[in-house]
């Protein structure tokens, strides 16, 4: 039968404590004719070190398992945060997948949208940001850059996304006041409600 963890404990402490009251007796001279001539200095040295023995393997084993689950979990993550290419070049990666509804835009319906972002250059130069000026931002999702149009209609409300939209599918070769002609924009978004 196969002891559990608390039981274990249980009795490693019972037995240290046994053990340190009669260390205790011993040095101070009250145990000497009454300890059995088994139970020495040395016995009881030997005891407490395979004590500390099953608890520093306790602990290595406990230090195995967190770091097996630490890199299935980084694993994990690892794959939610590569980027995924839809068909029009569009490339997003998957941040915090919420479990709300998605915005739709077609030619029948066309959702306004609330959300913060950031908006930053390949080189990581930030051009516009929801977040610095604190305070999110609504919009028609047929009132933006395609590759934004595209990209939210992937994302379930409460997500966060990140986008790196091409240039055709952003300002193409129009320059904007800190954006180039021609660039890749890659963009954090947050999703918090569809209007």
């Amino acid at each position: 039968m196969e002891k559990s963890s608390k039981d274990i404990w249980f009795i490693i402490i019972v037995v240290v404590i046994l053990i340190s009251a009669w260390v205790v007796l011993y040095l101070n001279g009250k145990l000497d004719e009454k300890l059995p001539k088994v139970i020495k200095k040395e016995t009881i040295e030997k005891k407490i070190e395979k004590v500390k023995d099953v608890i520093e393997d306790k602990k290595k084993v406990k230090e195995v398992v967190k770091k097996k689950e630490v890199n299935k979990l980084e694993k994990k993550n690892k794959k939610n945060m590569e980027y995924k290419k839809t068909e029009s070049g569009l490339e997003y990666k998957v941040v915090r997948m919420g479990d709300g509804v998605k915005p739709v835009c077609n030619q029948e319906k066309c959702d306004s949208v609330e959300v913060h972002y950031e908006g930053r250059l390949e080189d990581g130069n930030i051009f516009d940001s929801s977040y610095a000026r604190g305070q999110k931002i609504s919009f028609p999702l047929n009132g933006v850059i395609k590759g934004w149009t595209e990209g939210l209609q992937l994302m379930p409300v409460g997500s966060e996304f990140e986008f790196k939209i091409p240039a055709n599918l952003a300002y193409g070769e129009q320059a904007l006041p800190g954006i180039p002609a021609g660039s890749t924009l890659i963009f954090k978004v947050e999703l918090f409600d569809i209007k």
